[in-house]
């Protein structure tokens, strides 16, 4: 039950509206995980791109969508680190222009805490991850 509750108040619902309501059905929205770890995209009609790097500088989507939590899985040395460090530092096209994590009285405990507990085994560690959006300026809107 924990689980469904947190779920019905995921911020990635906020997320996917968000996009929903500036992205062209022409465009692509860049993923930096996997689809099971952001705002859904494809149900809403979107396209996406990614989460390989190459495939996302190839389409150059306006927006790039990035679960937080997930991004600290990137290998060292690794094409996606390189690229998540270059984000992060604003040495990409890219600039941030949504962060966003529900916060609401139905949360049962704070899921970001669970991440830094290692004797935690549960999926609720997943539900409603801190999500950033960038945007790549001068796209066409």
């Amino acid at each position: 039950m924990s689980l469904d509750v947190q779920m019905q108040h995921d911020g990635r619902y906020f997320v996917e509206d968000w996009l929903a309501a500036r992205v062209r059905p022409d465009e692509f929205v860049g993923q930096l995980a996997p689809s099971l770890f952001l705002p859904r995209l494809k149900p809403t009609g979107l396209r996406a791109a990614g989460p390989d790097i190459e495939e996302i500088e190839r389409t150059e989507p306006r927006f790039l969508v990035l679960n937080v939590a997930y991004a600290g899985r990137a290998a060292p040395g690794s094409s996606e680190r390189t690229f998540l460090d270059r984000l992060a530092h604003g040495r990409t096209p890219y600039r941030p222009v949504l962060e966003h994590r529900l916060q609401s009285r139905w949360f049962l405990f704070d899921a970001a805490t669970l991440d830094t507990q290692p004797w935690v085994d549960s999926n609720l560690a997943k539900v409603n991850p801190w999500i950033h959006v960038y945007e790549r300026p001068g796209s066409t809107p």
